[in-house]
């Protein structure tokens, strides 16, 4: 008899999301799914591991823990937790790139506002 692997990696993922505090949701974005996929997912009997292991890797949890039968190759779990819900950047980077943007906006604004002036005093306004 066949394990239902859609029933097992939802009883896994709901722990998981539970003990780390994360949304089902956002779980799944993390995938590279949507949540409307995952229920998909976890319907089916015979889910192929190529999928079971995109929520492994969204966890960074080896999930070959839960499915012993599926093989490791392309299995990764990171040794560096990054930033959650798919997070790259750190806040000081974030705000270092803010500025940079508001800098470049705030010089192209007083440019623009000069120009007009010229203009509007050229045409004797």
């Amino acid at each position: 008899m066949l394990n239902h692997r859609g029933k097992i990696l939802e009883t896994t993922v709901r722990k998981w999301c539970d003990q780390k505090g994360m949304s089902i949701l956002a779980l799944a974005k993390a995938a590279g799914y949507n949540q409307s996929t995952f229920y998909r997912h976890i319907e089916k009997e015979d889910l192929p591991y190529h999928i079971i292991k995109r929520y492994g890797r969204a966890m960074e949890y080896d999930l070959r823990t839960v499915f012993p039968e599926m093989d490791d190759s392309d299995v990764i779990v990171r040794d560096k937790p990054q930033a959650p819900y798919g997070l790259k950047k750190q806040s000081q980077e974030v705000q270092d790139e803010v500025n940079f943007w508001k800098e470049k906006y705030y010089t192209l604004l007083e440019l623009h506002n000069k120009l007009l002036r010229e203009k509007l005093e050229s045409a004797g306004l």
